[in-house]
């Protein structure tokens, strides 16, 4: 409030009367600037032809037509009534009045750019659709990190941030419509405006500057290069080692990994050593290492190989090492034998030993070496390489053989091992051909049984069933706080996995596999039993308990194809061959079934990582103390609880079973199958007792795949079936004696220290002979009437 002692003068020299008049100039200053600014703007408009935000429908050059606005408001009016009442029809009068090109009033609308011309509209028709392109181009590039996304990205900025869109005033709409910051518009007009300038090309103005002493793109790709030299680094060999860089969203770089084979300081100063001129720190030479290549770690190490293929590895390699090297010599002489080729992999070189095919697949007869046409023969030799003499060139290389290691006891074992020899270069090449003659028939059982089982899952019948079966190595229980009397005591648990392919169920799964839409389910079946001895027993078990499951799911079963190793103990003997002889006994509901096996070291698959996954994450389960499995019934319990779901697109679901004891009672013991090695196809078609035999498999051809393999089109490649009675061999044994293996030796002669007078002897003719009491268990190979036998009976 003003204080009412002071005067005019002196109340208008106070401080609030001061910063009163200050404010009001401060804000007629503000006002006037502004009103100038807009002021200046409408001038500008006018000058440029552009219109005013409140003239924005009139044209300057129709401002003056009417005197007022009140009569141009009465002709609108006028218009609107003139036209029809609803808003169709008043679009349509006024699109067929606009139409007529020739009207003088049309010919001004258009002049005056209130109406568009036929070719205006058409520009604004391509305008639009170069925007999307473009748009369409900036996103796809615009979050990428590489070195010429960037380039690209500049160059396409650059070229859109002209000086139209500057003076139009657009650039605020166009990064709008482009979907990018405004700046990034400002920074591509500051390329362009460079560029302009210039005779350089738009890329060379994009890139990164660099310093001055940085590494130039030479010596990058040198380095880059070296990482991947031989004696650096070699591929794993493995097809899922696949490392993955991302460039951008969704963008992935993948090559085949790269392990070293030295340290990389080892790796920079032999680089250095190599090429001096090179000025580079290890730093940055580390910095240009690929990104697949990796130290080496102790996974790298690859277990269960095939002896074939790594023993005709090492000898096809120095084989072509010892072929080059003479080549090499020849051609200084002017020598080159056209018919002595350096062959690039194995199967180039048994291709040559094998009559022509039009497949990949080879005629089983020619792999068999029965082909009189072909033959490794057809492998030919330069002198030097069937040269044995003391004279002729030595050469190395490596063989599986037996050697004898000392153990524990004062004992002696034989175990195969890979040895390095010294000898003629004759002895190598007798080696690899001696190998030609069965490898390629061991190649092609591996490819072929490896096609079927895939072609068979892919095109499974309806009411059909595939089991991949295999026993996992056994579980040995661990504590977290684990006792050291413990450690060589653990408590180990027999794990079988079964990988069960079948059609989806709509109760069961979901979903529902039809004839037009198949969909196959994939599920991991799981016995977990305490029993340690896995046999054609334990195996038989499995198959009651995977029929059983099939019929819980009220899964209509009337075939079940199985796929398995060629362990004799577990799938692959006489007595495993009988239990298969009466399957339509066992499981009534049956009609058809085949046991097939993939060829030896060659049935590795998802079977052992599902085996792999349960003991895995078990043992993570005990380390993170989050139950205690010491037998197993508390494994069978955490797969129960923890691994029943799964979150994999290729397995539906997990199922365990657990069996305490395993049923041996019942005889199951049968006379030996010819050639039983050889065999990798087993079917029983709704036959007691008969077995129908083949070298392999075959579910490709269109018969066998609508079950009728008496009439398979594959003969050539498979061989031909043979049926076979399965004959049960009887004993005259008590319930107590044990079953003799069939790889006892024979005995000749007899001691009489090792028949006890106590012990009751039953004797088989021609077969086994028993102790009641196993303290005697030996074959005699004689009749009642030989001489051994009364030798026999005199000591008892």
């Amino acid at each position: 409030m003003k204080n009412r002692k002071l005067t005019q003068k002196e109340q208008s020299n106070t401080k609030v009367a001061i910063k009163k008049r200050t404010y009001r100039k401060k804000v007629t200053e503000s006002r006037t600037k502004e009103a100038l600014r807009k002021h200046n703007n409408r001038q500008s408009l006018r000058d440029n032809g552009i219109e005013q935000k409140q003239n924005k429908r009139n044209n300057y050059n129709l401002k003056n037509v009417f005197e007022n606005r009140t009569s141009k408001h009465r002709a609108v009016n006028k218009l609107k009534n003139s036209l029809p009442l609803t808003p169709l029809k008043r679009v349509a009068t006024l699109a067929t009045y606009l139409d007529k090109t020739q009207s003088p009033t049309v010919r001004k609308l258009q002049k005056l750019n209130i109406v568009k011309t036929p070719e205006e509209q058409s520009d604004i028709i391509v305008a639009t659709a170069v925007l999307e392109d473009i748009k369409t181009a900036i996103n796809a590039s615009k979050l990428k990190r590489s070195n010429e996304s960037l380039r690209g990205m500049n160059t396409i900025i650059a070229s859109l941030s002209g000086e139209e869109a500057t003076e139009k005033k657009c650039r605020k709409r166009l990064a709008m419509k482009l979907n990018i910051p405004i700046r990034r518009i400002s920074g591509g007009r500051r390329i362009r405006t460079r560029i302009m300038r210039s005779d350089h090309f738009c890329w060379s103005f994009t890139k990164r500057k660099t310093r001055a002493d940085a590494l130039s793109e030479d010596v990058k790709r040198q380095v880059y290069e070296y990482w991947q030299k031989s004696g650096i680094s070699r591929p794993t060999g493995n097809k899922s080692d696949v490392k993955r860089e991302r460039l951008g969203p969704n963008i992935y770089a993948s090559h085949m990994i790269h392990i070293l084979e030295k340290t990389q300081t080892e790796v920079y100063t032999d680089f250095k050593i190599e090429n001096p001129e090179i000025n580079i720190s290890q730093r940055c030479f580390e910095n240009c290492k690929p990104f697949f290549v990796r130290p080496v770690r102790q996974k790298d190490r690859q277990t269960c190989c095939c002896r074939y293929h790594v023993e005709i590895k090492a000898a096809f390699k120095a084989c072509m090492s010892f072929r080059k090297q003479i080549l090499s010599e020849k051609e200084t002489e002017n020598i080159v034998p056209t018919n002595c080729p350096v062959f690039r992999d194995i199967k180039d070189l048994y291709s040559v030993t094998l009559c022509n095919t039009e497949d990949r697949f080879y005629d089983i007869s020619c792999l068999k070496r029965e082909c009189n046409i072909c033959s490794v023969d057809n492998f030919e030799l330069l002198d030097e390489e069937s040269d044995e003499s003391e004279s002729a060139m030595d050469v190395k290389w490596e063989k599986f053989e037996y050697i004898n290691f000392n153990v524990k006891g004062g004992k002696t074992v034989r175990k195969l091992q890979l040895v390095t020899k010294e000898t003629k270069a004759g002895v190598l090449f007798s080696h690899i051909k001696e190998l030609l003659k069965t490898f390629p028939f061991h190649q092609h059982k591996a490819s072929w049984q490896n096609e079927q089982f895939k072609s068979l899952v892919s095109s499974l019948l309806f009411g059909s069933c595939v089991c991949v079966h295999d026993f996992s190595e056994n579980y040995r229980c661990s504590e977290m706080q684990e006792l050291q009397s413990t450690y060589f005591q653990k408590t180990e648990v027999s794990v079988h996995v079964s990988i069960i392919h079948r059609h989806a169920m709509l109760e069961c799964d979901g979903i529902e596999s039809t004839e037009e839409i198949p969909y196959i389910i994939t599920e991991h079946f799981y016995v977990i039993s305490p029993d340690q001895q896995h046999d054609h027993f334990f195996v038989h078990e499995v198959r009651k308990q995977i029929y059983e499951y099939l019929r819980s799911i009220s899964y209509n079963t009337t075939c079940i194809h199985e796929f398995t190793d060629g362990c004799p103990s577990q799938y692959k003997s006489r007595h495993c061959f009988g239990d298969l002889s009466n399957t339509f006994s066992d499981f009534p509901e049956l009609n058809r079934f085949s046991r097939n096996f993939f060829e030896t070291s060659h049935a590795k698959g998802p079977q052992d990582a599902a085996g792999g996954i349960l003991k895995r994450q078990a043992d993570i389960a005990v380390l993170r103390g989050r139950c205690r499995i010491q037998n197993a019934k508390d494994l069978y319990d955490f797969g129960t609880k923890s691994l029943t779901t799964t979150k994999s697109g290729t397995c539906r679901r997990r199922i365990f079973r657990y069996l305490e004891t395993i049923q041996r009672d019942f005889p199951l013991s049968f006379k030996p199958v010819n050639k039983i090695r050889s065999i990798h196809n087993v079917r029983n078609k709704n036959s007691e007792g008969h077995l129908s035999l083949n070298d392999l498999s075959c579910f490709s051809c269109e018969n066998c795949s609508n079950d009728l393999g008496e009439e398979c089109l594959n003969v050539s490649k498979t061989g031909y079936s043979r049926v076979h009675m399965m004959e049960r061999e009887h004993h005259l044994q008590s319930n107590n004696e044990a079953e003799i293996s069939e790889n006892t030796l024979p005995m000749t002669s007899l001691n009489k220290r090792a028949v006890p007078k106590r012990n009751i002897l039953y004797i088989v003719e021609g077969g086994w002979v028993f102790s009641k009491y196993f303290s005697l268990i030996i074959y005699y190979g004689c009749s009642l009437a030989d001489e051994n036998y009364k030798e026999l009976t005199s000591q008892l």
